[in-house]
Order: structure tokens, then sequence, then C-alpha cells
């Protein structure tokens, strides 16, 4: 069950990347303009978590937007494969872009990843307990906090879904606004699909993972039974029995106490020898 937190690494790395090859449907929100003069495509910037893909959906050009200014993207832009209407301002829409990128999604973006790594930290010192302990005594006290740690990992995704309905909420708030300007007329604002499936994804698998870390792992008390003796130490001397309840001493010698050295039995009744 240790092996799921792999699929769930993959997840996050997907849905976080900036720019990678074939992976142009994940993606927060894009800006789109209409196909006009029969075409069935039409230019849109699509726009990641470090990441824009610009350019029409057969063609689309990775611009990674880290530490560039939207001025810069736009040359870069221009000066790639990806059409756009020379009346289009494509540096007001990257500027809305970059705005969206740099304001809303790192720090949310970042708090998620450090809970999920205080998470994945849990894990270890959970595992590291459990190659150490020997006893349930000894054990079950650390244990009990770290498994019950695990499932901190939910809020991670959480956050990342704040991200995505600030997004389209941040988008849905600024699409009159963009189509107010004469040169982003006709621009339209969608929301991605595969981002939301990989989050979702990723919470099924954290759910999962969770549950059954609390089922291999139960929180087990440190005493024992209740009023019972403490279970033995592995190697140690077994514990003495308890007074109430013990064995039955062994029963004296035929024929009465057992003499002292020296002594004479005492006569019988009736002053027989």
């Amino acid at each position: 069950m240790h092996l799921l937190i792999i699929p769930i690494v993959i997840c996050y790395a997907i849905a976080t990347l900036g720019c990678f090859p074939r992976l142009e449907n994940v993606y927060l929100v894009a800006l789109a303009m209409p196909a006009t003069n029969g075409t069935t495509e039409s230019p849109e910037i699509r726009i990641g978590y470090f990441g824009l893909y610009s350019g029409n959906a057969s063609d689309l050009v990775c611009l990674c937007s880290a530490a560039k200014t939207p001025t810069t993207l736009a040359a870069r832009l221009r000066q790639s494969s990806a059409t756009f209407p020379p009346t289009a301002d494509v540096e007001s829409l990257i500027r809305f872009a970059t705005t969206i990128q740099s304001r809303i999604f790192p720090p949310l973006l970042a708090t998620s990843g450090l809970i999920f790594t205080l998470s994945l930290l849990a894990l270890a010192l959970l595992k590291r307990n459990l190659r150490k302990s020997l006893t349930i005594e000894k054990s079950s006290p650390a244990r009990q906090p770290l498994a019950s740690t695990t499932p901190v990992t939910q809020a991670a995704p959480g956050m990342q879904f704040v991200v995505d309905e600030m997004a389209r909420l941040t988008s849905s708030q600024k699409q009159q606004n963009m189509r107010a300007g004469a040169e982003l007329a006709g621009w339209r604002i969608r929301a991605g699909n595969t981002q939301p499936s990989l989050q979702w994804s990723i919470v099924a698998c954290l759910v999962v993972f969770s549950i059954s870390i609390g089922l291999m792992h139960p929180q087990a008390s440190s005493g024992g039974r209740a009023g019972g003796p403490a279970p033995p130490r592995a190697g140690g001397p077994a514990p003495t029995p308890p007074p109430a309840g013990g064995p039955t001493p062994a029963p004296p010698p035929a024929g009465g106490r057992a003499l002292a050295p020296g002594a004479r039995p005492a006569a019988a009744p009736g002053g027989g020898v």
C-alpha cells in the first residue's frame, strides 16, 4: 500500500509542470479567440501554473513564464510560429495571464507543496518507527501521531482546488473588462478539464492511502489489556505471577507439619509408646 505514493507524486508532477511535450491539455484557463473565415481552429493562450501555451490548438508554442515580463513573452510569441491576428493585443493578454500566475497561484501552491512534504516526512518517520520497534508498548505511543498525520495530505489537493476555483472566478470577473476594449473584443475564456481531473485523482489516491495506513497500524493502548499484566519484553525474564489467583502451594508432608532438625515427634494421644 505504501507504493500508492508513486502515482500520487506522478500526478502532482504532471499537474504542476510548466512546459512539457504532450501536456498541452493540462492547463487551468485558456484565452481563446473565436474562429473566423470558416476556420475550425482559433489562436489561444493556455495558462498553467508555471508556463503558457500559445498558438493554434494543433500547433502550440510553449513559453516558460518564470522570471519573464509580459513584453518579453509577447516578443517571443511574435517570433514563433504562433498565429495571432495583427489587431490582437497579445501583450495585454499575456499580462493578464501572468497576473493570474504571479498573484493567485504561487502562495496557495507553495502551501500545498509544504503540507504534502510534511506528510511524506511523517510517513518516513512512521516506517522508521515500525522497523525499530520491538514491543507494542514501546512503538505504539510514537506510532499513533505519525499514523494520524498522514490524512493531512488531503489538504494539499484541496488547496489546489481553491486555486482552480479562484482562477475561474477571476476569469469570469475579468471577461467583461477584456471584451470592453476594442483590441480584445471577441476573446473568450474557458476552463480546462484535465487539470481538475488530475487533482481529483490525487484526492482519491490520498483517501485510499490514508484509510489504509489507519487500518494497517491501529492505535493500540500502551499498557496492554485493561487490568492485566504488561506483555513481557522479548528475551527478558518471565513476569512473576500475581499473588491473587496464583497457583496453590504444595501440601505439607504426611503426618502434619514438617519437623525441625533434631526435634522428636510428639507423643501419641493416650500415652502409647
